[in-house]
């Protein structure tokens, strides 16, 4: 997993993520880009939410997609 972006969303912080694997037995290679919001409270993470893509994340803190 690797960090492509970083938002500031006020309480919550949008990361977009670049995830990597191969395939044990076929060596088929696989990305997929995702994103976590992670709600911040006195510079504690209090909820992390997983998003399948950059738009549902954007979306779920009010920011265009």
């Amino acid at each position: 997993m690797e960090p492509e972006e970083f938002l500031d969303a006020g309480e919550r912080v949008v990361a977009f993520i670049l995830q990597k694997t191969t395939g044990h037995g076929s060596g088929v290679a696989l990305e997929r880009h995702d994103a976590m919001v992670f709600e911040l409270r006195d510079a504690k993470i209090v909820r992390l939410d997983y998003y399948n893509n950059r738009d549902q994340a954007a979306k779920a803190v009010g920011l265009p997609g």
